[in-house]
């Protein structure tokens, strides 16, 4: 490995570092995993090599360039991006505006629409493994990363464990069929956590979020909510119109990538509780970090 390599970040089964490549001097992302993952690292090259078939930046798909088998371990070369979703709400001072989580909800739904065409289901959608490619010079590129515990829909069995309990489905969570819906309630509980500036669901316990889910699975959006002085701006109303979609309990009626894409919400151009943000945030000051009632969804919203 490059010398100058720096550390990035671990993940579960490896770790990620900063090289440059000898023969072009690109930078590029090699993750790493050892000889005790070999069954992780085939998995994960095997769906990368399916995902090689898309353009990956029309998809919003992380690129893979190669990979290497070194005495057992395993390198995996991507493009290097820049910073994920996580990091960057840690770094800044603020929540995210709507037309910042409209923008990070299509590039997403554009990945989700890629993988359902192959039956892929990615299995860990969450804000950590949702990156800029550059967030200051080109915040509308983003990009689906981590595909180490992707599987196709056909291996797929009842019972299967799979999503961090935040974003878990609730086909998942009660022992159902599963399908590439489950990315789809993820990627919900994602951008509801944006919204809100907190976890929709903060379960960490598996019995007690099959109860949440249980008591409040006639409208899972219910513990979002919105003000009077919100609830009048034509782009809430579509997001939380798109949310209650995506959080369909059923997975059968649940709304597709494909159909999600031709959601209203995501032809706004206009975005007027941006600007109610801005002026609340200007009068909370530094208090903004975690606002917990600023934001709420009416339940009468179609």
């Amino acid at each position: 490995m490059d010398e100058r390599a720096k550390l990035l970040g671990r993940g579960a089964f490896g770790y990620v570092y900063l090289c440059t490549r000898s023969d072009t001097e690109e930078m590029v992302a090699v993750k790493t995993i050892l000889e005790e993952d070999t069954e992780f690292a085939e998995d994960e090259v095997r769906n990368l090599k399916k995902l090689q078939q898309f353009d990956p930046d029309q998809n919003c798909l992380v690129r893979f360039n190669r990979y290497q088998e070194i005495q057992k371990n395993y390198l995996l070369e991507f493009e290097k991006l820049d910073m994920n979703v996580q990091d960057f709400l840690e770094q800044s001072s603020r929540p995210l505006h709507l037309s910042e989580i409209q923008v990070i909800t299509q590039q997403m739904l554009v990945a989700l629409k890629a993988l359902k065409s192959i039956q892929m289901v990615h299995g860990d959608i969450k804000l950590d493994n949702i990156m800029w490619r550059n967030q200051q010079l080109e915040p509308r590129n983003i990009k689906l990363i981590d595909f180490g515990v992707a599987q196709d829909v056909c291996e797929l069995r009842c019972g299967d464990i799979l999503q961090l309990l935040p974003q878990r489905a609730p086909e998942v969570l009660l022992g159902l069929p599963l399908s590439e819906a489950v990315d789809m309630w993820a990627l919900g509980s994602v951008i509801a956590s944006l919204y809100i500036n907190n976890e929709l669901y903060s379960s960490t316990c598996e019995l007690d979020g099959t109860w949440k889910l249980k008591t409040e699975c006639s409208c899972p959006t219910g513990n979002i909510s919105t003000s009077s002085t919100t609830t009048r701006h034509e782009d809430t109303q579509a997001f939380v119109s798109l949310l209650k979609q995506i959080l369909e309990v059923d997975p059968r009626k649940r709304i597709s990538p494909s159909e999600a894409l031709l959601h209203p919400f995501l032809t706004l151009t206009n975005f007027p509780s941006d600007l109610t943000e801005d002026l609340s945030d200007n009068k909370a000051a530094a208090s903004i970090k975690k606002p917990s009632s600023k934001h709420l969804l009416s339940a009468d919203t179609p």
